[in-house]
């Protein structure tokens, strides 16, 4: 037997079922390890080895970082031929049919592997065959045990290095992926157990929580929901051991109501006083539920996963899931919290729960070390953490909103939007001679017709999303009546949004809306505070407030301040751009500064919109907007030295 031979049984194997089998295997039919990925690119073709090409130089580097050489490993692919894996590239395609022939064939061709105990999968085609599992995103990093032809084989999954080539962003957790196949294959890898304390007595339960109180250690908490109402509550001081205390059974109250009470107020001893070192992963989530549902006011907290993982690595993922299998030894498990349901195996769900506790307490131990090493352990503790109670506090707190003014609000919209829709609908019927044509503005469909079949217009292919109606707009083949009509059509498209953004958006029982901040940011401005609506429900139903950040001028009436308080409003003097300006050495950023620091008169951002559209600084006028709402060419610039330093 050999690697040769072994590849002439695969093609005969593959020549049964006509599969072409261009690039099948390389490398060492007696290694221990194998590498699996998903399917062979051009390079690969031509050359008919497997990781030949530009993703084969990015592996190759990193199993040197690790000690293996490639001449020492089995090498193979899912598929044996060259398969189209981007969404727009459609000219290799595979069946479903085809690629179950080809998984059947590469778990009898990794079965004839001798003295196989490990193998690197990578990709999603790769992790099917192997493991039976779906999306390499959530599962790599993960270790996982399976059987191939009745032997007992280790298995690491990660991304196909062709992504990093595609997306680099993801080259880094490629290889903290690749720094864990090495333990693997060293032998030193061992996944750490967890314990996980369900369905406890209510003796047991309050004795629990008296035990962590008096400790002196960090205690992790986490919550599970449903039903709009707290499920369970999990808390633990240890990485292998955790207690969900879980308020039902699959079909009853697991406590008397008596209990229920005792061990809430047990409960606000442990996590309302000031003696316990708190520990969560997205903190702004459990503590806001428990204070607003539950009236347990959850204290200052010392350390949050998500939070601290973000101010290491912004780019990369911050859910637990991610970070589970980053920083512990065990695998990928969030898709429990759902498929418990399918066979009624409620205790899942609280072993679950207790999992959370475990892995997010894990995580802080290790992720508080980075901080160290990184020297972003002060600003961590005295920026990040320091700013979590107060966004809570203003989370919960919420805003008044004059219901009165909304609904009024609300009706006058909707009247707004079909008068618009009857006035576009008039111009589209004298354009057209047909007083019996009728189109529904927010259908794509229908849009469609209209602008393309109807009107002729020329875009960039057939979208009638904002960016190609004003291609159709600027396109000189356009008449001024087609024009006027997308003009109407981004009108009711800008009410439309008003309307079921802010003024639709539901609020709490109490007559607040709330919404919950964010110190993530967004991803593409990580770390810059963002905020959007809550995770409860109202009364009625409806998912209940909104990004309170980001409120349309016209929108703001609607909010009172409270008895004995107004709203203000300050700012910074450009301090943002200030900074750019410095760091970046813009000249005349920093004269129009300096000068505007000397002479409270001059605006920069006259200024600066005088350089983008290219007119006289008095041209530019001295205010955002114009009496109709329309912004100005100030407004503009002012938003783009802003917002483009993201």
């Amino acid at each position: 037997q050999s690697t040769e031979h072994l590849k002439k049984m695969v093609k005969d194997y593959a020549d049964k079922y006509k599969l072409a089998a261009p690039c099948v295997c390389d490398g060492s039919y007696l290694s221990e390890i194998a590498i699996v990925s998903e399917a062979p690119g051009g390079t690969e073709i031509e050359t008919g080895r497997p990781f030949t090409g530009a993703s084969g130089a990015k592996l190759t580097n990193a199993l040197q970082k690790i000690n293996v050489s490639r001449m020492n490993v089995y090498m193979t692919n899912v598929v044996k031929r060259q398969v189209s894996m981007s969404q727009t590239d459609k000219r290799f395609p595979i069946t479903k049919h085809e690629l179950e022939h080809w998984h059947n064939i590469l778990m009898w061709e990794l079965g004839q592997l001798p003295n196989l105990k490990y193998v690197l999968v990578l990709g999603n085609y790769a992790l099917k065959a192997i493991l039976g599992k779906s999306g390499i995103m959530n599962w790599r990093g993960s270790v996982l045990v399976t059987s191939i032809a009745g032997k007992e084989v280790t298995t690491l999954s990660t991304y196909n290095p062709a992504m990093i080539i595609r997306e680099p962003k993801h080259g880094m957790i490629f290889n903290f992926d690749i720094g864990k196949f090495k333990k693997v294959i060293n032998g030193t890898w061992v996944e750490r157990p967890v314990t996980k304390l369900i369905n406890p007595s209510y003796d047991d339960a309050m004795d629990y929580m008296d035990m962590l109180g008096k400790a002196g250690k960090d205690v992790a908490y986490d919550i599970e929901t449903s039903g709009n109402e707290t499920a369970c509550v999990g808390v633990g001081n240890s990485p292998t051991e955790a207690m969900c205390i879980n308020f039902r059974t699959l079909t009853d109250n697991h406590y008397t109501a008596k209990q229920d009470v005792q061990i809430y107020k047990r409960l606000a001893w442990l996590l309302s006083g000031d003696t316990v070192p708190l520990v969560a992963q997205n903190g702004m989530f459990d503590a806001s539920w428990l204070w607003f549902k539950d009236r347990i006011r959850v204290h200052r907290h010392d350390f949050d996963t998500m939070l601290a993982h973000h101010t290491l690595y912004p780019s990369l993922p911050h859910n637990l899931g991610f970070i589970t299998t980053q920083y512990t030894s065990r695998p990928y498990y969030k898709d429990e919290k759902d498929t418990w349901r399918e066979h009624g195996d409620i205790d899942s769900f609280w072993g679950y729960n207790a999992q959370d506790v475990c892995n997010t307490l894990e995580a802080s131990i290790h992720i508080k070390s980075e901080l160290r090493n990184a020297k972003l352990d002060e600003f961590f503790y005295s920026h990040v953490m320091r700013a979590f109670p107060h966004l809570l506090r203003m989370c919960v707190g919420g805003i008044r909103v004059d219901m009165e003014l909304k609904h009024g609000l609300k009706t006058l919209l909707e009247k707004r939007v079909m008068d618009l829709t009857r006035e576009f609908n008039e111009q589209v019927q004298q354009i057209l001679d047909d007083p019996e044509y009728v189109c529904n503005p927010g259908s794509p469909a229908q849009l469609s017709n209209l602008l393309f079949s109807k009107f002729k217009l020329v875009g960039r292919g057939t979208s009638t999303n904002k960016e190609n109606r004003d291609r159709m707009f600027k396109h000189p083949a356009t008449t001024e009546p087609k024009r006027k009509v997308l003009q109407q059509i981004d009108l009711i498209a800008a009410e439309r949004k008003f309307l079921g953004t802010y003024v639709n958006s539901a609020v709490d029982d109490d007559g607040r809306m709330r919404c919950t901040y964010n110190q993530t940011g967004t991803q593409s401005a990580p770390g810059r505070l963002s905020s959007s609506g809550m995770l409860w429900k109202n009364s009625e139903g409806d998912q209940t407030g909104t990004n309170l950040q980001n409120q349309p001028e016209r929108a703001q009436d609607m909010f009172i301040a409270d008895d004995g308080y107004c709203f203000v409003y300050f700012d910074l003097s450009q301090a943002e751009a200030r900074v750019v300006g410095w760091l970046a050495n813009i000249e005349h950023w920093i004269e129009d500064f300096e000068r505007a620091r000397l002479d409270g008169t001059f605006d920069c951002h006259r200024s600066l919109a005088s350089t983008m559209f290219k007119i006289p600084y008095d041209d530019v006028p001295t205010f955002d907007r114009d009496d109709d709402g329309t912004v100005t060419k100030r407004f503009v610039a002012k938003r783009c030295r802003h917002g483009l330093n993201y």
